[in-house]
This record gives structure tokens, sequence and C-alpha cells, in this order.
């Protein structure tokens, strides 16, 4: 097995646990960001959820429900149409368009998870994230730290950032906090 494999499962592996605490069983998912969609397809699986792949380019691997997000500042779905918007390692191009309107296609209750497993950036993304969640109208913030796991040549940390959408005003968030 290549160290990119493995490396794959053991983010994989960190993800899915941290998201097994927020994503309950059949509800809708957006996984924006979804790369080759092998994230997906395990939190499909083991989670029993319906998952939709959404990102800038088609790299999906998968055989999962893709839209292409031909515009990197707005997601091609209606208001109100996911139970939770997940981004895992989401950075560069279309970082900052997302949030906004990860709070608009997220029903009431529901929550974007903005995680992060790089290990030289991941508290600086999700401190920044935090602030855009407040900024995009989340009613509550947390920045969370998870699990690690000791890779060759590094550690992988999880940091994730939860927002929890309670309400459909749109204002500055509430709080953040590290936790």
């Amino acid at each position: 097995m290549k160290i990119t494999e493995y490396t794959i499962q053991i983010r994989s592996r960190l993800l899915i646990n941290t998201y097994r605490k927020w994503i309950k069983k059949n509800s809708r998912v957006l996984d924006a960001g979804c790369g080759n969609g092998v994230l997906s397809e395990i939190l499909k699986r083991e989670l029993n959820i319906k998952v939709t792949c959404c990102d800038i380019e088609n790299y999906l691997k998968k055989d999962l429900p893709f839209v292409l997000m031909d515009n990197k500042s707005k997601l091609p779905f209606a208001d109100n149409s996911f139970d939770t918007v997940i981004a895992a390692n989401v950075t560069g191009t279309y970082q900052d368009g997302y949030i906004p309107e990860a709070e608009r296609i997220l029903k009431n209750g529901g929550r974007l998870i903005v995680s992060f497993t790089e290990p030289f950036m991941s508290r600086s993304f999700a401190k920044n994230s935090s602030q855009q969640c407040q900024e995009a109208g989340f009613d509550s913030v947390d920045i969370r730290r998870g699990s690690m796991a000791t890779l060759l040549p590094g550690v992988v940390v999880n940091n994730y950032v939860i927002a929890r959408k309670t309400s459909h005003f749109r204002g500055s968030g509430k709080n953040w906090r590290w936790l």
C-alpha cells in the first residue's frame, strides 16, 4: 500500500469518527468539496445517509450522486435542502464562498461541519472558518479538537468547526470558542 493511500484511510477514519457524533441516520448530507468521493462513500455506507457530492470539478472515483459547482461562490441547490453540509480539508479556491451558501441550503436545525486534517494549517483554518460562520449568521459556532493519528512522516490533527443553524435570521453569529 502506498503512503498516500494509507494517509487517506487514516484521515477518512478520523473524519468518520467525528461525523458519527453529528450526522443522524437517513439524513440528507452534502459533501462540499468531495474530491474523489472516498469519504462520502464510507459515510454513506457506515452512517446510512443520503449523500450528494459537489465540487468545482468531477474528481469522483466512486458511484455517487454528483453536482458540478460551476460558480465558486454559489452552491447549486435550493434553500433548506440539506440536514448537514460537510467540508473536509476544503481550502483555497472556493473556501470563502461556501460558508454563507452552506447556511442558505441547510434546513433549520442543520449543521455545517468544516474539518481539517492538515497538521500545520488545521488550527488557523479552523479559526478562520469559525469567523466566517459567525459572519454568515450561524447561531452556534464551536471549534473542536478531534482525535489525532501518527503518520509517517507526521501527525494528522483533526480540528473541526461545527456550526448550527437554528433560525432563518441572517446576522452575525452569537458565539464561538475553543472547546
